[in-house]
């Protein structure tokens, strides 16, 4: 490991960093760095500028992810390098607003079942029915499963907030029987290289769900935060009110939320 990049992973989590933010923000570094062939120390500010604008118009990179290496780079020049030059001459890129993906109930129900792992489809239910984020479920242990309230307890979910979340009849017997075939230690879903101390790979659910749309034959482009989008929206559609559907998506803004009402 280079200094550089030592010094960068110690100045993330002094600032309590996500583990996926410091690996979108290295990455976005490393990138910089074979782009032009030297180490990112050497880069200069004009070069930065003149790298932002080919992800933009050579790449076709939205928006949002030239933002996001934008804010990567910029954290590196602030904090490990000491140049804030940088903060003044990048400005920020304006964000192009877009209403979220949803699936019907019915498309939901289809790319569950053609989900053939009981693991991977009792994953995709719970995101589903308790709109959890990716990290969220596969962090999820025992102890957050509250049969007596029918709730589920995030622990230091995005932002490093906890929050309580519904739990439906249906996952929770899935659960049982679940637990009764593998008897996970620490977490649900743990890792196979290591299930006592890390959580399965994120990256295992979202081909899962990929390969689900696939055989169910869903035609609709999106990720797996699209069961996330459609557990507000079919919430929305039962009646519950906006600030309840807030509380349960753990989003700060009810700005954030107020979304789901333009679908």
């Amino acid at each position: 490991m280079t200094p550089l990049r030592e010094t960068m992973i110690k100045m993330m989590k002094l600032r309590n960093f996500a583990p996926r933010t410091q690996k979108v923000y290295l990455s976005a570094v490393e990138k910089l760095a074979r782009y032009y062939r030297r180490s990112p120390d050497l880069i200069t500010v004009d070069e930065v500028q003149d790298y932002l604008i080919h992800l933009q118009e050579d790449q076709g990179l939205s928006f949002s992810s030239c933002n996001q290496a934008k804010s990567a780079i910029l954290f590196f020049f602030t904090y490990v390098l000491k140049n804030t030059q940088l903060a003044v001459t990048t400005p920020g890129r304006r964000t192009v607003k877009k209403l979220p993906q949803v699936l019907s109930k019915e498309e939901v129900a289809n790319v569950l079942n053609a989900v053939p792992h009981a693991r991977d489809r009792l994953c995709l239910e719970l995101i589903y029915s308790a709109g959890l984020r990716t990290e969220e479920v596969i962090r999820l242990k025992a102890q957050d499963i509250d049969s007596s309230r029918m709730t589920i307890r995030v622990v230091q979910g995005k932002g490093h907030k906890d929050r309580e979340t519904v739990l439906s009849e249906k996952v929770l017997r899935r659960l049982r029987e679940y637990w009764a075939c593998y008897r996970p230690k620490t977490f649900l879903f743990p890792s196979r290289h290591d299930p006592e101390n890390i959580p399965m790979c994120p990256s295992v659910i979202r081909k899962a769900f990929k390969k689900a749309m696939k055989q169910a034959g869903v035609t609709k482009s999106g990720s797996l935060h699209m069961l996330r989008h459609s557990f507000a929206t079919h919430m929305l559609e039962a009646g519950y009110d906006i600030k309840t559907i807030q509380t349960l998506l753990g989003h700060n803004h009810i700005s954030t939320t107020m979304i789901y009402l333009h679908i």
